[in-house]
């Protein structure tokens, strides 16, 4: 196989020769698109040409299937100066190391390119001296920062820098319920803007624990408190990852053949059924050169940079709102921004089963999510109670992990910022572009 078909994201003889040594069948097609249980293996060690790599396989097949073998332009040598973590099927790297500015940086390959190709190179306000206290994470295309050393009250924290505004500010500061005491007990993890706590240690009845609180409640409430049926004695064998509520575990040591496993316990059953126990075509001896992850339908990558006329304008303005200001009833506050941001409101007629209507004549709808872009309005209509809620959308690629921004849910009166979901409570929405 020539080096141009190398460059352009398909592996070379000798890295293909390695994974077949360890045991993996190949296939020699350019990658398919993501899906939401499919294993991403990011390799950051003894790869064949010195660069990183990405390798999938499907969840469709039992993980015995590769959808993707991609070198990716990212020498080996970054291991260690940062975090890699897949957003749909994009590579994100989080450099938190000999940065050239001493700051926290966040770069992104298309997946599209075969990871040939930056979408982003980001300098961000954080600091590197923040590398060890903490966990960083992409949600869509804005940063999380779960800090959890260091902190001013010995709390955990949960801080998030916007992709719109470049990482330059902030969407969220905020002080959680949890003490900085749990950082050594688990993994943290963000769910749309919910943080969960996988706690594998030190807990009550020695097995795994999955607990919730949600950005709603500015991390003040638990949304859920639940005891697995996997044991804490897997603590060092795998990986604890949420995808949407359910909680996946890849095992990568002390597996029955020697193969990663990968299995999954349902959010629905309170974590005591499991939905998967499949044995992978990657050998355990791959635990130490890289790192798993399952993208989940909760991941999906988002357009990150907002291309309708209004969007970013849109978007701009509805962030200037901070979480608990005066915005007025739902559907007013949406017509503020869209005011503020030079466009032209439209007056909504005959609540709420006209809304749609109304909006339809100064938009188009946005049909499909692989459509969907920050800035984009969505209104939904609750028949049942006949009422209706008015959001602006401001990241993800689906219902699962798009976030939102709104006056007035749950009323008094004021923004806040929320998952998608949380507002997905029946009914029926549509989702509109101002022309």
């Amino acid at each position: 196989m020539s080096m141009l078909l190398s460059r352009r994201g398909i592996l070379s003889a000798a890295a293909l020769a390695a994974l077949a040594g360890a045991g993996a069948p190949l296939v020699s097609s350019p990658a398919a698109a993501a899906t939401g249980d499919d294993l991403y293996y990011i390799k950051t060690s003894a790869t064949g040409q010195g660069m990183v790599e990405v390798h999938a396989l499907s969840g469709a097949s039992g993980y015995q299937e590769f959808t993707r073998h991609a070198v990716t332009v990212l020498a080996e040598g970054e291991r260690d100066n940062g975090t890699f973590q897949m957003v749909g099927e994009d590579l994100y790297y989080i450099k938190t190391s000999a940065t050239g500015q001493g700051m926290v940086e966040v770069h992104a390959l298309s997946g599209a390119s075969g990871y040939q190709e930056f979408t982003r190179h980001a300098v961000t306000v954080l600091a590197e001296g923040e590398r060890d206290n903490g966990t960083f994470q992409m949600v869509g295309e804005d940063l999380y920062y779960i800090k959890t050393s260091a902190t001013g009250q010995g709390m955990v924290e949960v801080h998030a820098l916007s992709g719109a505004s470049g990482y330059q500010e902030f969407t969220r500061h905020a002080v959680t319920v949890l003490a900085e005491g749990e950082r050594d007990n688990g993994t943290f993890q963000m769910v749309g803007e919910d943080l969960y706590y996988i706690k594998t240690s030190a807990t009550g009845q020695g097995m795994v624990e999955v607990h919730a609180l949600s950005g709603a409640s500015g991390y003040q409430e638990f949304t859920r408190h639940a005891v697995t049926v996997l044991a804490e004695g897997e603590r060092d064998n795998g990986t604890f990852q949420m995808v949407g509520e359910d909680l996946y575990y890849i095992k990568t040591s002390a597996t029955g053949q020697g193969m990663v496993e990968v299995h999954a316990l349902s959010g629905a059953s309170g974590y005591q059924e499991f939905t998967r126990h499949a044995v992978t075509v990657l050998a355990e001896g791959e635990r130490d050169n890289g790192t798993f992850w399952i993208p989940g339908l909760g991941t999906a990558t988002p357009r990150s940079v907002p291309t309708g006329r209004l969007n970013a304008s849109i978007l701009a303005a509805a962030q200037a709102y901070g979480d608990g200001a005066y915005g007025g009833q739902c559907a007013v506050w949406v017509q503020t921004v869209i005011r503020a941001a030079g466009g032209t409101p439209v007056y909504l007629e005959n609540f709420p089963w006209g809304y749609n209507d109304s909006w339809d004549r100064i938009c188009t709808e946005v049909v499909g999510w692989a459509n969907v872009q920050p800035g984009d309005i969505c209104q939904w209509v609750y028949p049942t109670i006949s009422s209706a809620h008015t959001a602006i959308i401001t990241a993800g690629g689906d219902e699962a992990s798009a976030q939102v921004i709104d006056s007035n849910y749950g009323y008094g009166e004021q923004v806040h910022r929320g998952s998608f979901s949380s507002r997905n409570t029946g009914g029926y929405y549509k989702i509109w572009r101002l022309d």
